[in-house]
């Protein structure tokens, strides 16, 4: 009788994690877009992806070195010269924009510093 042994290679812990951090990170940049609208909320984010805070957190500041709100942030300004640029010759203003955006504080939107 031969007995024939699986060899079953784990995924190194690192990795699986890695991985899992950034699944979490893609899920809430995702949820965070849906509603570009409203700025994203921790709270509200952590309670739709079922994670803590600290959770959330620390797989943003392994993945981009940055807090969520900030990256978060980011990114709909990005969304904002996006739309700003590829507006075709239409008229568009930068307060309509960057409302449309959730970016509701003009005077702070002014000056957001976007460097990393």
């Amino acid at each position: 009788m031969n007995i024939h042994l699986c060899e079953h290679v784990a995924e190194a812990p690192g990795s699986l994690e890695r991985r899992l951090r950034a699944n979490l990170v893609q899920q809430a940049e995702t949820l965070a877009l849906a509603n570009l609208d409203k700025p994203p909320n921790i709270a509200n984010l952590c309670r739709m992806l079922d994670v803590s805070e600290r959770t959330l957190r620390k797989a943003f500041r392994n993945t981009y070195g940055r807090a969520p709100c900030r990256h978060l942030r980011m990114l709909r300004l990005s969304r904002v010269r996006q739309a700003l640029t590829s507006s075709h010759n239409r008229v568009v203003t930068v307060t309509e924009t960057a409302t449309r955006f959730g970016f509701a504080e003009l005077g702070r939107f002014s000056v957001v510093d976007v460097s990393l």
